[in-house]
């Protein structure tokens, strides 16, 4: 044999040997990763088990909890609007039923022939109308069957009220004013005001 030879097949088993090794490191690998599949597997205890369904069952109390306190939340806002709104109509109809009571105080001083004063007479008429016509025709009534006089009475109305009603006049004594310092349409169409 040739030394050539005995090298090129030392070269050639040395080759085997390399690519046998790699295989053996593939398959070894490969078990390995089979070992740590079964590695992976974990084992949990009984105690470990029940703590965690402790834990599942009180997140599932928290959730019904928060969804208990959103709706009595809910609730209490629906609550709280009624209330204001009870409230705002409470107060609507006791301003009413005051008005109505210094209407009828008015009213039946009218009727009795008093002497009312002006502003008390304009706030029945303002607020109620049709019990302020009866008043004053019970009134012209009873004076025409009765000369007697009646007292001078003192007026029913609160000063913000009195205010109202002087503001009011005082509006309208207003808009008279400014209209008759202005010349009427008529007047400057017909061509009075060269006159």
């Amino acid at each position: 044999m040739n030394i050539t030879s005995f090298s090129n097949k030392n070269l050639y088993n040395r080759k085997n040997l390399d690519v046998l090794n790699l295989k053996n490191k593939k398959t070894k690998s490969n078990l390995s990763a089979n070992k740590n599949d079964k590695e992976d597997i974990v084992e949990i205890s009984k105690e470990a088990l029940e703590a965690n369904i402790k834990l599942i069952e009180e997140n599932q109390n928290e959730e019904k909890l928060k969804e208990e306190i959103e709706k009595n939340e809910a609730e209490i806002k629906h609550l709280k609007a009624e209330a204001e709104k009870a409230k705002a109509e409470m107060e609507a109809a006791s301003k009413f039923w005051k008005t109505f009571g210094k209407c009828l105080t008015i009213a039946i001083r009218l009727m009795r022939g008093d002497e009312v004063p002006k502003l008390d007479e304009k706030f029945l008429m303002k607020n109620d109308n049709k019990l302020y016509c009866k008043a004053i025709t019970l009134r012209n009534n009873i004076k025409m069957l009765d000369n007697k006089k009646g007292e001078k009475q003192k007026s029913v109305l609160d000063k913000e009220e009195r205010r109202e009603l002087l503001e009011e006049e005082f509006k309208g004594i207003f808009k008279i004013e400014n209209n008759i310092g202005e010349p009427s349409k008529l007047q400057s169409d017909s061509g009075l005001e060269n006159l």
